[in-house]
């Protein structure tokens, strides 16, 4: 039997051999290598000058919180008092615990004082009404009898003169408001021509507030429906 001769070199496959690049191609690939390159640097700054921005907003951002947050030291402020002499410190509510509502009650006590205590011709009829819709039905009617009185300033002043109130401190005993308070004389100019002194009294009232039915009106002068429910005033006796 005879074998034939197989020729191994022409069966076995040959490696493939990468065929040496042309110029061209060469400077082709150098360009692309380039443009790569540029575009991963390019990257690279924006990532970093977005970074860098990033950080600037922070630091202003926290520049800004710091500076919405500091508070300077408020001042002290004194004021002397003209009838005394004595030196009261003026203070703020952040210096002043409060309760919840108790600048809003010093309010309507102040407020009912003035009313009650003060005198104007012009505007008796006005003030007399608030005064009644602001206590409770004996005490307006305890009200009403004192300014009707022969020594009351509706029969004694009438259109001569005035009563200037002026609130000095509102304190609170328990339920109780302890008002003191000064009263002067002064002409429908609201000069004191004649030499008037002023006078010192206390009030002591207790009150609520009551929530009944008003008129529209009636509800302009006393929104929160202010009621006194006792009053008494007496003379403030200065030692």
């Amino acid at each position: 039997m005879k074998m034939e001769k197989v020729d191994i070199e022409k069966q076995s496959p040959k490696k493939a051999s990468r065929a040496p690049q042309s110029f061209e191609e060469a400077a082709l690939d150098f360009e692309n290598s380039k443009i790569i390159g540029l575009k991963l640097s390019r990257k690279i700054a924006w990532a970093v000058a977005a970074a860098a921005l990033l950080i600037s907003l922070l630091c202003v951002l926290a520049l800004l919180v710091a500076l919405f947050n500091h508070t300077d030291p408020q001042p002290v402020v004194y004021e002397k008092d003209s009838k005394t002499g004595s030196i009261i410190q003026m203070k703020t509510l952040k210096d002043t615990p409060l309760k919840s509502d108790e600048v809003t009650d010093k309010y309507w006590i102040a407020t009912y004082i003035r009313h009650r205590e003060g005198y104007d011709w012009h505007t008796v009829g006005t003030e007399s009404e608030i005064v009644k819709l602001m206590s409770a039905s004996d005490v307006g009617s305890e009200y009403m009898r004192t300014i009707q009185a022969d020594t009351a300033p509706l029969n004694m002043l009438k259109d001569k003169g005035k009563i200037v109130v002026k609130i000095a401190s509102i304190t609170f005993v328990g339920e109780i408001a302890q008002v003191r308070f000064t009263k002067q004389r002064v002409n429908t100019s609201g000069e004191n021509l004649d030499g008037s002194p002023e006078q010192s009294f206390i009030a002591t009232l207790s009150y609520r507030f009551d929530n009944g039915a008003m008129t529209d009106q009636q509800r302009l002068s006393n929104p929160l429906g202010f009621k006194t429910m006792t009053y008494r005033v007496v003379d403030e006796v200065i030692k």
